[in-house]
């Protein structure tokens, strides 16, 4: 198993194609742990259900609880992973529901990058507009 804490040091591309499925599932829980508290909601993923992109993973998350306001909040993210100048970036495309109706236009959401060092925080990076038709799936929580 890696040391999740050194994973985002030079030396990516090769270090990468060292880890296993498991290593891959630690570096998402880990990541996926971080973004529930950046957006204040418990997310579930299948951990079966986590795709190995090149030396990488896509996952898709959802909140799972319902939120007992008025607007009842939902979250779906799609996290996955990028190598850029040889070190290893997090990204997540995160879609926002009242019930199950999307609050912006569909196919948009905002983008957010996990920033390591001290235990790693998410942030966000801006509004994003997807291709016409690329989350067509994301138009409503179901």
């Amino acid at each position: 198993m890696t040391n999740t804490g050194s994973i985002f040091e030079l030396g990516w591309v090769r270090r990468s194609k060292e880890l296993g499925r498991q290593d891959w599932l630690a570096i998402a829980e880990m990541v996926l742990h971080g973004l529930e508290a950046a957006l204040r909601r418990k997310l579930q993923f299948d951990g079966q259900d986590v795709g190995a992109v090149d030396e990488g993973f896509c996952l898709e998350a959802r909140s799972t609880d319902r939120d007992e306001t008025s607007l009842d909040l939902r979250v779906r993210a799609i996290v996955g992973t990028d190598i850029i100048d040889d070190r290893l970036l997090i990204r997540a495309s995160v879609f926002l529901y009242t019930g199950i109706e999307q609050l912006r236009s569909s196919g948009e959401y905002l983008e957010m990058q996990y920033v390591p060092g001290d235990g790693g925080r998410w942030t966000p990076v801006a509004w994003r507009t997807g291709e016409p038709g690329e989350f067509d799936d994301f138009a409503t929580f179901e």
